[in-house]
């Protein structure tokens, strides 16, 4: 009823609109006032291609698909914002308070999650019906890594946190020589080639890079219940 309120939508429209905006709505992310528009300005940025500013309103975002993964490779055409003879882009996290531009690869808002559900990132991502956690599931359907279940039937395997470790004869993915070969290689290589080069020796040479802590939990408080 608030978005009716505020916003002059149907009751229709404020239940088919873009939950991602909805729970950004719920959480305090965005407020809705009196003075409020559709030409209120919800995410600033470039375009991920170009880099010519845009600016999404939330009627930009109202209709916007909670699913970027199904066109991502062909230009973002569903996006929000349409960056013109360059390609679309989706509004993403804009549930979380931090939106930003994608190409859709990285923008999978799940509505199985409560109130209006959450953003996931990849969208190869996916909510396990048996436990409620997310995962990779990648295209074939990996088993969820947390209870190795995932479609709401039960384990089809086992998680990989409860098989033992590889044996000591397994292949442990290092080439002796691999590092003098590529040095040996460097000052035939492209710019491009080089480039890429150095960032791998670099990152050999530092060292595994630090764990990334805070998984996003899945649903939050507070009640849904009045949004639209």
């Amino acid at each position: 009823r608030l978005m009716v309120e505020r916003l002059g939508l149907t009751m229709s429209q404020a239940e088919e609109a873009n939950p991602c905006f909805k729970r950004a709505v719920l959480k305090g992310h965005i407020v809705l006032s009196a003075q409020s528009s559709l030409q209120d300005v919800v995410c600033r940025g470039t375009c991920i291609c170009c880099a010519m500013p845009h600016a999404a309103t939330i009627a930009d975002v109202l209709e916007q698909p909670v699913y970027g993964g199904n066109d991502y490779g062909d230009g973002g055409q569903e996006g929000a914002v349409q960056c013109e003879d360059c390609c679309g882009m989706y509004v993403t996290d804009l549930c979380e308070g931090r939106p930003s531009f994608d190409s859709g690869k990285f923008h999978n808002h799940c509505v199985q999650c409560p109130d209006f559900g959450q953003c996931i990132g990849d969208y190869r991502e996916a909510h396990c019906m048996d436990c409620g956690k997310h995962w990779f599931a990648g295209m074939s359907g990996f088993a969820c890594t947390h209870c190795g279940g995932g479609d709401g039937r039960g384990r089809k395997a086992q998680p990989l946190g409860e098989l033992p470790p590889p044996p000591p004869s397994a292949f442990d993915g290092v080439l002796e020589g691999a590092v003098a070969k590529v040095r040996e290689m460097m000052p035939s290589m492209n710019p491009l080639q080089r480039m890429m080069a150095q960032g791998l020796l670099a990152d050999l040479e530092e060292g595994p890079s630090a764990p990334r802590t805070g998984e996003r939990s899945g649903g939050g408080g507070g009640g849904a219940a009045g949004l639209e």
